[in-house]
């Protein structure tokens, strides 16, 4: 089944304070990701999926999710959550998107090698199998 995700740029401005009590505002391109996956199966016994996103050698990655029994997302807690979600940097200049299973513990910033899903963006979309 196709698997689409899609990226979109969001302009954000971040307020930066410094010691003297300046304000610095800075526009920073966040980008949301949004899936639509189909058929991923539920994990059990704390798994979990993550998004991660490949900048040159380096890779970036997103809040953790699970597929609930009626196909909606869930966080790690069980609650339902909406299918979109924002990098903590700007990864417009993504190449891969990818789809991994990650252990209950797991707290690195490494993606794990289960990769159940990956596509290479083009026109701000992947489409992942």
């Amino acid at each position: 089944m196709r698997r689409i995700l899609l990226l979109v740029i969001l302009p954000a401005l971040i307020l930066v304070g410094c010691d003297s009590g300046d304000v610095i505002e800075q526009d920073v391109a966040q980008v949301q990701v949004r899936l639509e996956l189909d058929n991923l199966p539920v994990l059990q016994d704390g798994f979990h999926y993550q998004a991660w996103a490949k900048i040159g050698f380096e890779y970036v990655g997103t809040g953790s999710f699970n597929k609930a029994e009626n196909g909606g997302f869930v966080n790690n807690s069980g609650q339902f959550i909406q299918n979109s979600f924002v990098f903590d940097r700007d990864v417009s200049s993504a190449s891969l998107i990818m789809i991994t299973i990650e252990e209950k513990r797991d707290s690195d910033d490494i993606p794990s090698g289960t990769v159940v899903l990956a596509g290479d963006v083009v026109n701000s979309a992947a489409n992942l199998t």
